[in-house]
C-alpha cells in the first residue's frame, strides 16, 4: 500500500510513539502460532462467515437515545436501555452501550449474557440514571444487575456518571427503623457470575440498601468509584463482596450508613487499597457464620486506606453460635484513622439485633491476621478490641506499629502512642490500661482465646520464617536472574503454579528498566512511561494485565487520550481514537490522507483480530519467528477505536513492579536484592544454579531463568559449555543504540496548568526520526499522579529514544572531566526540548534535581551490554530467539527473546517461560481460572 508524502509525517509520529517510548504497554501482538499451520478463518468469538468490516470493528456503538430513551428524568426508559443492550450483546464484534450526558429514569434492569462475541459490551455512562423512589416498584432485590458476562467494562467520567438510588423513601420503612435489617434490601448495582470486569469512574448515590454487590464473580477491578449516602441511612453498605475471587477495589471514596466495604463468605484474594472511608462502619471482613456450610475466606489485604469519623475502623466479625468455617491470611496495613470509635476489632460475638445467644461460641476459625502501621486517633476507651471464640481460638495474630492517640485530652492517656504487640501462645499477658487501652473478653476464660506472637519484624506472619531462613536455604525450584518485568512475571506465575521461586536482583531496587527511584521527595520513573490496556480483559488483553489478573493484583491508573507533538512546522495536540485522529490527518495532511488511512486500517485491523486470537498466556515452549510489525498491528487496532484511552499508573511505574512482587510473595515467591549473580553454574551439561559475587552458591532444582540480555547471559556462562553456533548467533545479532536521559525536579510555578503528560519533539524531518539528537520524548507524570513530586512541583523525564551511539562513550571513565563535558554537550538537545515544551516560565537554574544519564549509565545500572535498548532485529531478515537454550534447564526471558521489545512483549516472554516449566494440566487450570 502506498501513502502520499502528506501522510508520512503523521504516520512517522505514530511509529515514534509506538516504538520509541520504550515502555509502550500495548505494543505486542503474538505471531501466528507455530503450533498451527492453517490461518485463522474467523475472528475471535465468531461462528463463521465473513470477517467483520472495518466499520464494525471501529464503531459498534449503541446509543440508548436511538432506542427511545427519554432524557427528562421522569419517563421510564427501561425498555429503551434493554433494547439497546440486546443489540449490543448480539453484535458480532466489540460493542459499546452508550448513555449520553442526560438524566434517565430506569426501573429494574437486567443486563444478561452470554453475548454473541463472548465478551460483554462496554457500558459508557456519561449521564445520570435514577431509580424509582418506591421499593414497591422492584419485583426483586436489585435495581441494576449484570449477570453471566465475561469482560464487562462499566465506566463513565468522574463527576458525570451517576447512579442515583433515591433511597430516602426506602430508609423510612418501619422495618428499617425497628430491626437491624430492612425487610426489603434493594441493591443498586449487582454483579452476579461475572468474570473479568472493570468498573471505574462512576458515582453511586443514596442506594436503598447496598450500593454495589459482587457475587460469584472473579477477576473484577473497581477503581475510582465514589459512593455516598447519609451516615444514618440503614443497611447502605458501599461495596459487598461474597463468594468471589480476585477482586481489587482501589482509589475510591465511600461514605455510607453501614460498612464502607464488607467482605463476606467465600471471598478469596480480595485487595482493598487507597480507599477513603467515612462516614460509615469502616471496612469489615464478615459478618461470617450466619449460615451453614459457608465457604472459607482467604487472602484478604486492606492497605493504604484512610478511615474518618466512622463507628469502626477495620473489623473481623462472626456470629455467636456460628457453624464451623474458616477465615485466614488477612492483612490490614498502612491505614490512617481519624476520630474513629473502635479502630481495630476482632468480634466473634457480633449480634446487631441483640437477640443472639452469646453463650454459644462461634466456630469460625480465625488465623494469620496482621495489623500493621495503623495510626491516627480514636474516641472511645478501647483502641483495640479482640473478642475471640474460646472454642476455636484465634491463631497467629500480630500487631506491629500501632500508633493511636485518644482524643479525650483530659484522660491521663492523652497523647500516648499505642505501640502494641501481643504475647504468649494460647494466652495473653495482663496489660495495664494506662499503657495499653486494649479490651479483651471480660471473663478470665476468654483470655485464652488468642494465640499471638511478639515480633519486631514488619513482615506478615506467613512470610516471617521464609525471610529469616533465606540465608540458610540458598535453593529453589527455579532461580530467576534479574527482577525486570519479564523476570517478575515469570516468577509470579511460577509461584502461582506452586513452584518455589527465588529472584536474585543485583541492585537495591527491583524492576530493572522499570524501577523507580526517589531523590529529595521526587519519585522518578527510570524508563516506562506510556501505557495502555490495564483495563483490557480476556484473550486480547495486555499480557501484563493478564499476569496481574493471575496474581490477583491490579494497578490503579489515570486515563488520558492525547500527547503534544512539536515538529519543525509547529505544534499540535494529537488524540487517539478514530474520529480525533482523522481530524488531525485532515488538518495537518489532506482530505485524501483520511481515505488512505482508512485503507490502511482496512488492511491492518483484520490482521490484528487474527493475531490476538492467540493469548500470550496460552503459549508455552514456542520457537517463533519474531514479527516486529506487531507493534504497528496492535497500535492501529487499540488506539484507533471508539472509547480507547492511554493510562498512567498512579504512584508511578514502580507501582507495577510493586504489584508484581506482592503477587509473587502472596504465593510464596521470594526476592533477594543486592544479590549479584557472577556465574551460571553448569554441571554434567545442565544448569544447576548460580554463584553470587559473594561466593555463595544458590541451587536451582528445576531451572535457571535469565532475565538478562542475550549478551549479558552469554557472559554469565562458562565458555567451555557454550556451543559455538549459539555463541556466534548472539555475537552477530545487531544491537539497538542506547539512550540519553534527563531527569528533572522543578517548581511548577510559571508552567502552564494544562500541561499534558507526554510530549514528542522532532527537530529535523530530513535527518529521519532514527537519527541521533533529532527526536526527544518527554514525560511529566506528576500532572496525572501529583504524589510523585512535592506540592507545587513536577517531575520530568526526557530522553532520546534509543538513538545515542555507544561508541561516543566507550572507554570513558564516568568520573573523568572528559565524560562530564560530553554529558553536558549531549544533553543540550534535551534541555532545549524541555524549554520548548515548558515555555518561558521554566528555568534550568531553578531545578531542584538535575540528573543526566548516558549509555554508560544504562550499562552500569541496568546491566545492559553497551547500554543497548535491545536486539536490532529486522522484520523478514531474522527472528527473535525462543526461550530455551542449548544448555538444559537454562531458559531466557525478556527483550532478547520472542516476542521482543516493549513492556507487553517482555511480560509475555516471562509468562511463556513460566508456562513451559509446568505441566499442561497446571497451565490449563490457570487459564480457566483467569477466563482465557
Amino acid at each position: 500500500m502506498k501513502l502520499t508524502l502528506r501522510v508520512v509525517p503523521m504516520l512517522v509520529i505514530c511509529l515514534v510513539i509506538a516504538t520509541c517510548f520504550s515502555s509502550l504497554a500495548d505494543a505486542y501482538v503474538p505471531a501466528p502460532s507455530p503450533l498451527a499451520d492453517d490461518p485463522l478463518e474467523t475472528a475471535p468469538g465468531q461462528s463463521g462467515g465473513e470477517p467483520p468490516t472495518t466499520q464494525e470493528l471501529l464503531v459498534g456503538v449503541f446509543d440508548v437515545m436511538d432506542y427511545g430513551a427519554v432524557a427528562d428524568g421522569e419517563t421510564d426508559s427501561s425498555m429503551a436501555f434493554l433494547s439497546a443492550w440486546e443489540e449490543a450483546c448480539a453484535h458480532r464484534s466489540n460493542s459499546t452501550l452508550y448513555i449520553p450526558n442526560n438524566t434517565f429514569l430506569v426501573g429494574p434492569l437486567s443486563f444478561t449474557g452470554p453475548c454473541r462475541n463472548l465478551y460483554s459490551p462496554k457500558l459508557e455512562v456519561r449521564g445520570t440514571l435514577k431509580a424509582p423512589t418506591s421499593p414497591s416498584k422492584f419485583p426483586t432485590n436489585d435495581w441494576i444487575i449484570f449477570r453471566d458476562l465475561h469482560g464487562l467494562v462499566l465506566t463513565g467520567e468522574t463527576g458525570r456518571a451517576l447512579f442515583d438510588g433515591q433511597g430516602s423513601e426506602a430508609w423510612k420503612d418501619p422495618s428499617c427503623q425497628n430491626k437491624s435489617r430492612c425487610d426489603k434490601l434493594i441493591t443498586s448495582l449487582r454483579l452476579s457470575n461475572i468474570s473479568h470486569a472493570a468498573i471505574y469512574d462512576i458515582n453511586l448515590l443514596n442506594g436503598k440498601s447496598f450500593h454495589m454487590s459482587i457475587y460469584k464473580s472473579s477477576n473484577v477491578r473497581v477503581h475510582n468509584v465514589s459512593i455516598m449516602a447519609p451516615g444514618d441511612s440503614p443497611n447502605t453498605d458501599g461495596i459487598h463482596v461474597s463468594h468471589s475471587a480476585n477482586i481489587s477495589i482501589t482509589s475510591s471514596t465511600i461514605g455510607v450508613g453501614d460498612d464502607c466495604i464488607s467482605i463476606g463468605p467465600g471471598s478469596t484474594n480480595i485487595s482493598v487499597s487507597y480507599v477513603d472511608c467515612g462516614p460509615g462502619h469502616g471496612i469489615s471482613v464478615g459478618s461470617l457464620g450466619k449460615y451453614k456450610n459457608e465457604k472459607k475466606v482467604d487472602l484478604i489485604r486492606v492497605s493504604n486506606c484512610t478511615i474518618n469519623g466512622t463507628q469502626n475502623g477495620v473489623r473481623v466479625k462472626t456470629w455467636p453460635g456460628a457453624p464451623p468455617s474458616e477465615a485466614s491470611n488477612m492483612i490490614f496495613e498502612n491505614i490512617v484513622m481519624t476520630n474513629v470509635t473502635s479502630p481495630i476489632i476482632i468480634d466473634q460475638e457480633y449480634c446487631p439485633s441483640q437477640q443472639c445467644d452469646i453463650q454459644k461460641s462461634s466456630l469460625v476459625k480465625l488465623s494469620n491476621m496482621l495489623f500493621k502501621n495503623i495510626t491516627g486517633t480514636y474516641n472511645s476507651k478501647e483502641a483495640v478490641t479482640m473478642l475471640c471464640s474460646p472454642s476455636v481460638p484465634c491463631e497467629n495474630v500480630l500487631l506491629v506499629g500501632i500508633h493511636l492517640n485518644w482524643t479525650e485530652q483530659e484522660d491521663p492517656r492523652a497523647g500516648h502512642k499505642v505501640i502494641m504487640v501481643l504475647a504468649s501462645v494460647h494466652g495473653l499477658l495482663p496489660w495495664s490500661p494506662p499503657l495499653s487501652p486494649f479490651k479483651w473478653a471480660q471473663n478470665p476464660g476468654r483470655k485464652q482465646a488468642v494465640s499471638a506472637r511478639i515480633s519486631t519484624d514488619d513482615s506478615p506472619p506467613s512470610t516471617q520464617e521464609k525471610k529469616k531462613s533465606l540465608p540458610g536455604k540458598p535453593e529453589a525450584d527455579v532461580v530467576v536472574i534479574g527482577s525486570g518485568i519479564a523476570g517478575l512475571c515469570c516468577a509470579g506465575l511460577l509461584s502461582r503454579y506452586n513452584q518455589d521461586v527465588l529472584v536474585l536482583e543485583s541492585h537495591d531496587q527491583p524492576g530493572g528498566a522499570a524501577h523507580a527511584f526517589d531523590i529529595k521527595g521526587y519519585k522518578f520513573d527510570s524508563g516506562p512511561s506510556l501505557f495502555s490496556g490495564f483495563q483490557s480483559r480476556g484473550p486480547q488483553a495486555n499480557p501484563l494485565a493478564q499476569v496481574l489478573d493471575a496474581l490477583g493484583e491490579s494497578v490503579p491508573c489515570a486515563k488520558y487520550d492525547s500527547w503534544m507533538v512539536y515538529i519543525p512546522e509547529g505544534e499540535f495536540l494529537s488524540r487517539i481514537g478514530p474520529t480525533e485522529f482523522f481530524k488531525d490527518l485532515e488538518k495537518y495532511a489532506s482530505p485524501n490522507a483520511v481515505q488512505e488511512w482508512q485503507k490502511l486500517l482496512d488492511a491492518v485491523l483484520p490482521m490484528s483480530a487474527a493475531a490476538m486470537a492467540l493469548p500470550p498466556l496460552s503459549v508455552r515452549g514456542v520457537k517463533s519467528n519474531g514479527i516486529l510489525s506487531a507493534e504497528m498491528v496492535y497500535m492501529f487496532a487499540e488506539w484507533y477505536k471508539p472509547g480507547c484511552s492511554l493510562e498512567y499508573p498512579l504512584h508511578g511505574s514502580g507501582a507495577i513492579v510493586d504489584a508484581l512482587i506482592r503477587g509473587m510473595q502472596k504465593f510464596g515467591g521470594r526476592i533477594s536484592l543486592r544479590s549479584h549473580v557472577e556465574k551460571i553454574v553448569v554441571e554434567n551439561g545442565q544448569a544447576i544454579g548460580v554463584k553470587l559475587r559473594s561466593g555463595q552458591f544458590v541451587r536451582a532444582k528445576k531451572a535457571v531463568v535469565s532475565n538478562a540480555s542475550m549478551w549479558d547471559t552469554l557472559g554469565l556462562l562458562p565458555e567451555e559449555v557454550i556451543p559455538k553456533s549459539y555463541s556466534d548467533r548472539i555475537k552477530r545479532t545487531p544491537q539497538c543504540e542506547s539512550f540519553m536521559h534527563l531527569h528533572l525536579g522543578f517548581d511548577a510555578q510559571g508552567v502552564s496548568e494544562d500541561l499534558g503528560i507526554h510530549h514528542i519533539v522532532v527537530n529535523d524531518w530530513d535527518r529521519g526520526v532514527d537519527a541521533d539528537q533529532n527526536v526527544v520524548l518527554l514525560s511529566v507524570p506528576s500532572v496525572l499522579s501529583p504524589d510523585l513530586a512535592p506540592p507545587g512541583k513536577h517531575v520530568l523525564h526526557a530522553y532520546t529514544p534509543g538513538t545515542e551511539p555507544y561508541e561516543l562513550w566507550e572507554g570513558l571513565d564516568h568520573s573523568s572531566a572528559e565524560y562530564k563535558k560530553l554529558k553536558v554537550e549531549r544533553s543540550e538537545v534535551m534541555w532545549r526540548a524541555v524549554e520548548r515544551v515548558l515555555g518561558p516560565g521554566f528555568s534550568r537554574d531553578k531545578c531542584e534535581v538535575k540528573l543526566i544519564g548516558t549509555p554508560l549509565t544504562h550499562q552500569r545500572f541496568l546491566r545492559r551490554d553497551r547500554g543497548t535498548y535491545g536486539p536490532a532485529i529486522q522484520a523478514g531478515k531474522d527472528s527473535f530467539p525462543g526461550h530455551s537454550t542449548p544448555i538444559p534447564q537454562l531458559f531466557c526471558c525478556g527483550d532478547s527473546t520472542f516476542p521482543g521489545i516493549g513492556v507487553p512483549a517482555v511480560a509475555a516472554s516471562g509468562a511463556i517461560v513460566a508456562n513451559t516449566l509446568v505441566s499442561v494440566t497446571q497451565h490449563s487450570e490457570l487459564l480457566d481460572a483467569i477466563g482465557i
